[in-house]
């Protein structure tokens, strides 16, 4: 299916997903619910509504403006574009996580803790190395987890340091 697939698959896709991100040991950190902007068999992408509402931790919380979300399929990382009041991009914030898993309208996906923060022309950032060493301790990750990690936190930033989409136009 291509990104907008063909009419009968664009009957049956879904209009909106129910996005969990969650602890390795499976208790939900943050949801949301945010509306389908495209799909195709590698790549999901989300655009919020305005205002952003999550619930983070059990406290529900609200962020003022769009905010897109990519969900690539196949790699241990998501992207999000952050947007100001005037509607232009501001930065990306990324987290490496573990593929997301699809069940019907949910989205579900392991937050690895790793994060990287790239406000463009300035170089990314990598974020909460010591949250990623306490619940890898806490949750005693598998060593293949913590080698995918760090392979994934590479690949990311060698897609936003060559600008390989989504990071190409910004």
């Amino acid at each position: 299916m291509g990104l907008h697939g063909n009419k009968e698959d664009k009957e049956s896709i879904l209009k909106a997903f129910d996005v969990s991100s969650i602890y390795y040991d499976g208790s939900v950190k943050t949801s949301w619910s945010s509306p389908l902007s495209t799909r195709s068999d590698a790549l999901i992408v989300l655009d919020s509504q305005i205002p952003f509402k999550f619930v983070n931790k059990g406290k529900p919380g609200e962020f003022p403006n769009r905010i897109r979300q990519y969900y690539w399929i196949d790699k241990w990382f998501n992207a999000f574009a952050f947007y100001n009041e005037g509607g232009e991009f501001s930065r990306w914030y990324c987290n490496i996580a573990c593929p997301p898993k699809i069940e019907g309208s949910k989205l579900t996906f392991i937050d690895l803790d790793l994060d990287v923060l790239w406000v463009p022309p300035e170089s990314p950032q990598i974020l909460d190395r010591e949250e990623f060493e306490k619940h890898r301790q806490k949750f005693n990750y598998p060593q293949d987890i913590v080698l995918k990690t760090e392979q994934s936190l590479q690949e990311l930033l060698n897609m936003i340091n060559n600008r390989i989409m989504p990071f190409d136009h910004f």
